[in-house]
Parts: C-alpha cells; sequence; structure tokens
C-alpha cells in the first residue's frame, strides 16, 4: 500500500498506537495551553463552527507532554468537525475535579483531576465511510492513558459527542515520585 509510511509523523502515529510513546510532560496549566491555541483550534473546527471556551475556575495544573496534548485536543476538534458538516457548536471546557480519596469512578480511578472535556452539537456527518481525520482515538486514549489518566465518551446520534479526559493534578502525581 503506497504512502503508508511516507512521512515520519504517520510513523510516529502508528508507533503511538502500536505501543508506548516517548513523552516529554511538564507541569501545565490546561486553561494558558487552550488560551494560546484558541486560533488554531478556531481554525481547524472551520468556518462552519463555532467554538466556545469555558475554563475552570482555579483549575489545577497537570503533568503532561504539551505537544502531546496539543495533538490529542486538535484531533478531537477534527473528530467533531467531521459529525457538523452543516455547522454546529465545539465546546471546550475544563474543571478541577474531586472523586474523593476512596471513591472511584468508572472514568477516573478516583482523587483529585484535572477534566478536559470536547464536545460537539452533532448533526450531518461527514464520515459516512468511515474516513477519520488526525490521530484517530486509538492514539487518543494511548496518549491520555500513558499520561496517567482516563477518557470517557458520551454520543447521541443527532444530539453531538463529548470527549471527556481526566488526568491526575501534578502535586498528585509529584507525591507519588
Amino acid at each position: 500500500m503506497p504512502g503508508w509510511f511516507t512521512t515520519s509523523e504517520a510513523r510516529l502515529q502508528l508507533r503511538a498506537i502500536g505501543s508506548r510513546q516517548e513523552l516529554n510532560p511538564v507541569i501545565i496549566d490546561l486553561n494558558e495551553l487552550l488560551d494560546s491555541r484558541r486560533d488554531l483550534l478556531r481554525e481547524v473546527a472551520g468556518p462552519d463552527a463555532e467554538v466556545m471556551f469555558r475554563p475552570g475556575d482555579e483549575l489545577e495544573q497537570v503533568y503532561a507532554d504539551p505537544v502531546q496534548l496539543e495533538r490529542v485536543i486538535v484531533d478531537l476538534v477534527l473528530h467533531s468537525r467531521s459529525a457538523m458538516l452543516s455547522g454546529g457548536t465545539v465546546t471546550v471546557e475544563t474543571a478541577s475535579v474531586d472523586f474523593g480519596q476512596n471513591g472511584r469512578s468508572r472514568r477516573s480511578g478516583g482523587g483529585r483531576r484535572v477534566m478536559l472535556a470536547i464536545g460537539d452539537t452533532g448533526g450531518e456527518t461527514g464520515d459516512e465511510n468511515g474516513d477519520r481525520l488526525g490521530l484517530g482515538l486509538a492514539t487518543v486514549y494511548g496518549v491520555v492513558h500513558q499520561s496517567g489518566g482516563s477518557i470517557g465518551i458520551e454520543s447521541e446520534p443527532g444530539e453531538g459527542t463529548t470527549v471527556r479526559i481526566y488526568l491526575p493534578v501534578a502535586e498528585v502525581l509529584a507525591a507519588l515520585g
């Protein structure tokens, strides 16, 4: 199949799906990262989509690879775009959440987390032939999981999809050493 490995990016994406990817984590303020990428995300969402940002107040920091996290965010916005051929709204939201010391959520594993949610209003999909854009959800899952996080997807046909990513708070990871 010609063209499969024509770029280093394609090889990097395939490697991320098939194995652990080398991450270079640093402490990140997710609201600052998103704020610095507003124009990019609006461009990625396309001219027919509105992008709404809802930054959480007093958001805790996370320990993650900013390049890979940006790729995850861009990929999820691309998926939203492909689900809204007739336009719509992409919402990017953050919040600090606490699932309790002993409490566990099906998605979080418990404790303090930073949630990143990317949702769309759905509608007419451009993905009827199974073509997908960006890194793919398997890679999104891999990067999130390797960063110590978890991911959940809620989708309703014609109503939209919301992907919620829960990343451990940087302070918690530092304590685990």
